[in-house]
C-alpha cells in the first residue's frame, strides 16, 4: 500500500505510525522479575517520590523511554532556554498527583460513610495511567495541530481508527495513544503481563482479565466518558460495574474536573521556563496559589497515609479543592 498511495498526507500517516511500530520495537534484556520492586527518585516540584515495579518495568520499554527525549514544550526552549523538561518528567508527576488525590478521595469517602480503601489495584493502575497518558505525543508536541484534522480524517478513511468524537482534530496524540494501546505488541504484552502479575494475583476479587485491564487503561487515557464509543473496542471493561466506577474516578483525576494533567504541567512549565520572572503580578500570584494548593494536598495526603486523623480545617481544604465532595458516592469504586 505504501508503494501505491502517493498522496503526501497518507505517506505522512504511515511514516508517523511506522516510527512507533518499528523504531521502538527493539527487544530489551529486562524481564519483569529483574526489575526492582520499587525505587526512589527525585522529581522537580515534588522531591523524593517512590516508583513501583510496574512503572519501572514500563519505563524500560523503548516506546516509553522515548518520552525522556521529547520536550514537554517542544520548540519553546528557543526562547525560554530552561524549558527543556521532558514528557517523561511530566508523566511521572501526573502519576504521583493522581495517587495523592486518590488517597484523599478515599479519606473523604469514609467520612461520608462510603467504604473505599485505596488498594494495590488503584496504586498500580494510576501509576500506569499517569505514565502513559502522553504516550502518543510526537516530538513536536502541539506545534502541528493545524494539520491534525486532515490527518485524523485520513486515519478514519483508511480504517485505522473508528469515526467518533474521541479523535478530535486537536488530539492526534490521543488517537495515536489509543492505537498503541490497542495494536502495539510491545505495549499490549507489557500491560497485560502487569495485569496478570499484579492485578489477577493481588486483586482476584475483581476478576479482571489482562486484556480487560488494558482496555480500562485505554479508556481512562482517552479521557472519554461517552461509553457508546467504546462498546465494541473496550466492551469488557465498561460493562463491569466495579471497573466502570473506577474508570469514572480515574478519568476525573486525570482530566476534568480535577485534571492532574493540567495541575502538573501548569506549575512544571512555569518552573522550567522561569515564567515568574516575566509574568504580571496578578498571574504570578495565581500560579503561586496553585503551587501552594498542590503542596498542601501532598502534605495532607502524607498525613492520611500515616493513618492520621485530619483536623476539620484540612478536611474542608481538601473538599474545596477537589470540588467533588458532593458527588463522591456516584463516582466511588464502591459501586457494584
Amino acid at each position: 500500500m505504501l508503494v501505491v498511495l502517493q498522496e503526501p498526507l497518507i505517506q505522512l500517516i504511515y511514516e508517523l505510525l511506522s516510527i512507533y511500530e518499528y523504531r521502538y520495537a527493539r527487544p530489551i534484556p529486562i524481564t519483569y522479575d529483574t526489575v526492582p520492586d520499587k525505587t526512589t527518585v527525585t522529581l522537580p516540584l515534588y522531591g523524593a517520590i517512590e516508583l513501583n515495579k510496574p512503572t519501572l518495568y514500563l519505563m524500560s520499554l523503548p516506546i516509553v523511554e522515548r518520552l525522556s527525549r521529547i520536550k514537554q514544550l517542544a520548540l519553546t526552549e528557543l526562547i525560554y532556554i530552561g524549558a527543556t523538561h521532558t514528557r517523561l518528567e511530566h508523566s511521572i508527576g501526573v502519576a504521583h498527583l493522581m495517587k495523592v488525590l486518590c488517597t484523599l478521595i478515599s479519606y473523604l469517602s469514609k467520612r461520608q460513610g462510603i467504604e473505599f480503601q485505596v488498594t494495590n489495584f488503584d496504586e498500580v493502575t494510576l501509576s500506569i495511567i499517569g505514565l502513559l497518558h502522553d504516550i502518543g505525543h510526537p516530538g513536536w508536541g502541539h506545534a502541528l495541530d493545524g494539520i491534525v484534522g486532515n490527518v485524523v480524517s485520513k486515519l478514519i478513511e483508511l480504517g485505522i481508527i473508528a469515526r467518533n468524537p474521541l479523535f478530535a482534530p486537536k488530539k492526534l496524540d490521543m488517537a495515536i495513544a489509543q492505537y498503541l494501546l490497542e495494536n502495539n505488541d510491545q505495549m499490549k504484552i507489557a500491560i497485560e503481563h502487569i495485569g496478570k502479575r499484579e492485578i489477577q494475583k493481588e486483586c482476584p476479587e475483581l476478576k479482571v482479565e489482562p486484556t480487560t485491564y488494558r482496555q480500562l487503561i485505554a479508556v481512562v487515557i482517552a479521557e472519554e466518558k461517552r461509553w457508546e464509543f467504546f462498546k465494541e473496542l473496550h466492551r469488557e471493561a465498561i460493562e463491569k460495574p466495579k471497573l466502570k466506577a473506577r474508570i469514572l474516578l480515574y478519568t476525573d483525576l486525570l482530566a476534568e474536573p480535577i485534571n492532574c494533567d493540567r495541575l502538573d504541567w501548569i506549575i512544571r512549565d512555569e518552573l522550567h521556563a522561569m515564567l515568574s520572572t516575566i509574568l504580571p503580578e496578578d498571574q504570578k500570584q495565581k500560579l503561586n496559589e496553585i503551587k501552594a494548593t498542590i503542596n498542601k494536598l501532598i502534605e495532607i495526603a502524607e498525613e492520611v497515609s500515616k493513618r492520621a486523623q485530619l483536623k476539620e480545617d484540612k478536611v474542608k481544604t481538601v473538599e474545596q479543592i477537589l470540588k467533588i465532595a458532593e458527588n463522591i458516592e456516584s463516582k466511588s469504586p464502591k459501586q457494584n
